[in-house]
Parts: structure tokens; sequence; C-alpha cells
């Protein structure tokens, strides 16, 4: 597998910087051999020749760098001034990002219909909106999709929730927990349980019944944490653990706790059992 991979893929190749001379390069090759070298002493003896060598080795290497370097960044500085005297200030500018380590994106053009260039950023929105506008105000296509009715209607309850209802999402939040973005706990909304009910009930029963009017408070109490949990646990109790699973959690630990309690019995049964067969010995 390894040969195929060899044959097919090949090894990754490093890439080295543009300005690295091949001096630079031989010995950094060089320095890659005594490092295996290296790896494969045995005795302590040998390891400390080859750690000499590869520590010379490795000094080259960084003097040979740091020449390499200097050279390029005074010929990118000569390069710099004769374009700044010339006066091409785009080759200035490109200059000064390779020394800075930036590249920033370039910007994306925007052209008229007629395929010149807009470079203000009016002529751009305008652009954008033009085009938007003859995209998506089309005339409605003359052959309309046969939509199949739906099979089996999902269980699906239209009627807004009850007041109970709400009132067991807000004792079911988790306290101790950090606020949302507008700082409201959640021990401060299981402060007064009867006047979040009211509040929520108004809201939840706008959205259900469609009246169009609770979206912008919905979309502002979901900004906070705490809010988006409570309305999370009310209009969509699947998911995660609904208010409806609570009853049955509680059943199943009542189940549990009688079924340990008749454990409980069984073992002291057998206990006195046990008693009763050493009197008799």
């Amino acid at each position: 597998m390894s040969l195929t991979c060899s044959s097919v893929l090949g090894h990754r190749k490093k890439i080295y910087k543009d300005w690295l001379t091949q001096e630079s390069l031989n010995k950094i090759r060089r320095r890659g051999e005594i490092k295996g070298e290296l790896n494969r002493c045995r005795t302590r003896i040998e390891k400390k020749e080859v750690q000499e060598k590869y520590s010379i080795a490795h000094r080259e290497v960084k003097q040979s760098i740091n020449r390499d370097k200097n050279r390029f960044s005074e010929e990118q500085t000569e390069r710099a001034e004769q374009a700044r005297a010339s006066g091409h200030m785009r080759l200035v500018h490109l200059i000064t990002k390779t020394f800075s380590g930036k590249q920033s994106e370039p910007a994306i053009s925007v052209k008229e219909k007629q395929g010149n260039s807009l470079f203000t950023q009016e002529g751009q929105l305008a652009r954008y909106k033009e085009h938007f506008e003859q995209f998506l105000n089309r005339p409605s296509p003359e052959n309309t999709p046969d939509i199949l009715p739906a099979r089996n209607d999902l269980p699906v309850n239209p009627e807004p929730h009850s007041k109970e209802k709400i009132a067991k999402a807000i004792k079911a939040l988790k306290s101790n927990k950090a606020a949302g973005l507008d700082l409201i706990p959640q021990e401060t909304l299981k402060a007064d349980i009867p006047t979040k009910v009211d509040i929520l009930y108004g809201l939840f029963v706008n959205i259900i019944l469609g009246t169009g009017e609770g979206w912008g408070q919905l979309r502002k109490l979901a900004q906070d944490r705490s809010w988006w949990q409570l309305l999370v646990r009310v209009l969509y109790p699947a998911k995660g653990k609904g208010i409806d699973d609570d009853d049955d959690d509680d059943d199943d630990d009542d189940d549990d706790d009688d079924d340990d309690d008749d454990d409980d019995d069984d073992d002291d049964d057998d206990d006195d059992d046990d008693d009763h067969d050493h009197d008799d010995h």
C-alpha cells in the first residue's frame, strides 16, 4: 500500500519562500540528512558527535536565511523607491503589504448593464436594488406545480396552550443559570408566575391564531436565553424534554420507587426465613 501511495500520490512537496537562494536550500537539505542520521544513533558517544554536526548545520542554515532575507529586503526597498519616483503607487502599496504580511481581499467589483464598473457605494446599492427588483418581480409561472395532499395529518394541536401549561413550563426552568442578553435571570421569571403567564398567554394566542401581532414581541423575547427556553418548552415540547414528559418522568420515578420498596420487602422476608432456619438447627 505504501509503495502504491508513493508511486501514485508521491510525497508532499515543501513550499519555501521565493527569496531563498539555492545555497540556503542545499543547507536546509543537508541539515535534514544530519537530523535523520541523529535519529538513527544508538550509542551516546555517537549521538553526541552527530549532535555537534547538527548544531553547526543548523547555525549555518539560520545565517544563510538571514542573509537571503536581508538581500530581499534591500532589493524590494530599492524597487519601491524606484516605483515611487516613477509614480507607480500601486507597486509601492503591494511591496508595503508584502513587508507587513497583511493580505487584504480584493473588493468585489459591481458593474452596470453596459459593463462599466461602479466605485461609489451609492451606485453599487442602486445597482443591487435594480438587479433584485428585476430578478424577483417576475410574473407567476404558467404551469403551477401539482402539490399532493399529505397522506397522514400530523398530530398538531392548533389550539392555544393553556395557562396551566405555561405556568408548568416556567416552573421547569432551571435556576442558578446565567442570564441572557437583557440580564433577566430565570429566578425573576419564577418570582411572579401569574403575571408572566398572562403576558405569555396573550402572546401565544396572537402567534397561534395568526393575527400577526405577536411576532415583533417574539423577536424581542427570543433575544434572551431565558425567554427563549421558555418559548421552546411551550411551543415545541418535543424539543428535548417537553412539558408533557414531566408527568411521565414522575410516573416512572414512582414506579421505580415502588419496585425498590418491593425489593426491600423481599429481602426482609428472605432474612426472616434464614433466621428461622438457624433457630431450627
